[in-house]
C-alpha cells in the first residue's frame, strides 16, 4: 500500500484555473496520494521551467517555477498514459478550453517541437 505523504515534499501545487494557464516543465513522476475527501489521487511531480497564468481579464503574466505537484484531472491522466514520458523529459501542459459539462480540456506535447504536431494528437500550445 502507498504511504500517505505530504505534498509539500515534492514541491508546491500548481492549480490550472484559467484558459491559456501552461506550464513547461520536466518531468519527474507521478504518484497515488490519500486525499480527505476523494480518496486516492493521481499527482503528476514537475520541475516548472516556465509557466504562464492568466487572469480573469485575459492578462497572461509569470508563473510559479521550481518543483510542484499537479494533481491530474481525468483528461491530465489521459495525455499522460499516452504519452508514457520519461523522468527527465521536458513538456509542455495547457488548460485549453472548458468543454462540454464544464470538463477542462488539456494539451499536451513534448517541448522543443514547436510546430504543434507533437508526438501526439494535440492543439498548438502557444508561450
Amino acid at each position: 500500500m502507498v504511504p500517505r505523504i505530504k505534498s509539500n515534499r515534492y514541491g508546491e501545487v500548481f492549480k490550472f484555473q484559467t484558459e491559456g494557464d501552461r506550464i513547461d516543465a520536466t518531468y519527474n513522476g507521478r504518484r497515488t496520494v490519500k486525499t480527505q475527501t476523494q480518496g486516492d489521487a493521481s499527482v503528476l511531480d514537475v520541475d516548472i521551467i516556465e509557466s504562464v497564468q492568466v487572469d480573469a481579464n485575459g492578462v497572461e503574466s509569470s508563473g510559479p517555477t521550481g518543483p510542484h505537484s499537479i494533481f491530474e484531472s481525468k483528461h491530465i491522466t489521459q495525455l499522460l498514459d499516452e504519452a508514457n514520458l520519461q523522468p527527465g523529459e521536458r513538456f509542455i501542459l495547457c488548460f485549453d478550453e472548458i468543454g462540454k459539462n464544464g470538463f477542462k480540456r488539456f494539451a499536451l506535447e513534448r517541448a522543443g517541437n514547436g510546430n504543434g504536431n507533437g508526438d501526439f494528437a494535440n492543439d498548438d500550445v502557444p508561450f
